[in-house]
């Protein structure tokens, strides 16, 4: 059998999200909010304290507050405690499957790291799909912000986008199509969920007697030529789309655009996120510390380096 290489290279993402303090009161008022003032709710004492169950346990199980070069940071690192979906062990020269036997207090760990930039309400957050899913974190971190006694508000993580594919969409001076798909619509327990509000969230819950788990939609003028779509409903449709970017797998637009041009828009592509690389031992985790060293150049310190970036091309 041909040797492999001692190292793996593994890409990672990481996308950009503006931190949120949402009444629940639909009159009151949406804020920026300081992942370092969640941080304060967290327990200080026993670990187990932190655990809690989305499904699997998740818990938060590192954190600080940091300055670099005058960059006032916080770093936070979660894990999930794996007790589903179990890999198994082989060896090259047997067939056979075996479990991975671990002691009832072990399980297998998928870990995601988040860079808090404190000036400017971005957080950027490791992307891993078999860690915890960004409405898993936000779940994670409500559960102890309502526990310290904050029950009027709560907190959402919104992507930030390039402003460029929004803003030429908002133009549109005729609409001949929209489309979107919904990911799947479903919890840790398997049932199916309506996380939307709005026009989509009226149709999602018309399909509820379905029982299905993702829905796709296409609105068009057909074959008629010169017909257009409302465009303020539209406009509504797509605003919608963008603060539920989270639970929507692919979204797009046909239009003519200011400039009396056809123009075809993804929305969904249009998070900003970087790709990081790392390079590790085979058989070996990608360890957390060289995730943040990594952030923060990413982040802080390259030239160009994302801050800038994202602060220019925010909407």
């Amino acid at each position: 059998m041909p040797q492999a290489d001692d190292e793996v290279k593994r890409t990672i993402r990481f996308d950009y999200f503006e931190t949120k303090e949402i009444p629940f009161d639909k009159n009151g008022q949406t804020k920026n909010f300081n992942l370092i003032q969640w941080i304060s709710t967290l327990p200080t004492g026993d670990l187990d304290d932190r655990n809690i169950r989305i499904g699997d346990v998740v818990r938060c199980d590192n954190t600080s507050c940091e300055t670099s070069n005058g960059n006032n940071f916080a770093y936070l690192h979660f894990t999930k405690l794996r007790e589903t979906n179990a890999p198994a062990i082989a060896k090259l020269s047997d067939a056979q499957l075996n479990d991975l036997e671990l002691d009832d207090d072990e399980f297998v760990a998928e870990d995601l790291s988040i860079l808090f930039d404190e000036l400017r309400y971005v957080a950027m957050i490791q992307k891993n799909r078999y860690s915890l899913s960004l409405k898993a974190i936000e779940d994670y971190i409500n559960y102890f912000w309502s526990k310290a006694g904050n029950k009027d508000t709560y907190i959402k993580f919104l992507p930030i986008l390039y402003k460029s594919q929004y803003k030429k969409v908002s133009k549109a001076k005729q609409v001949s199509k929209i489309f979107y798909r919904t990911a799947d619509l479903i919890n840790n327990e398997g049932k199916g969920i309506n996380p939307f509000t709005g026009k989509i969230g009226s149709l999602v819950g018309s399909m509820e007697q379905f029982e299905g788990y993702n829905i796709s939609v296409q609105i068009s003028i057909g074959k008629h030529t010169g017909k257009t779509l409302d465009v303020n409903s539209v406009q509504d449709l797509v605003t919608e789309i963008k603060d539920n970017d989270q639970n929507i797998a692919k979204a797009n637009i046909k239009y003519i655009d200011e400039d009396g041009l056809p123009e075809f828009t993804e929305l969904i592509k249009g998070k900003i996120s970087s790709f990081l690389v790392f390079s590790l031992p085979k058989k070996a985790s990608l360890h957390p510390d060289s995730v943040k060293t990594s952030m923060l150049a990413e982040y802080f310190t390259n030239t160009p380096n994302k801050r800038d970036y994202v602060q220019a091309n925010r909407l």
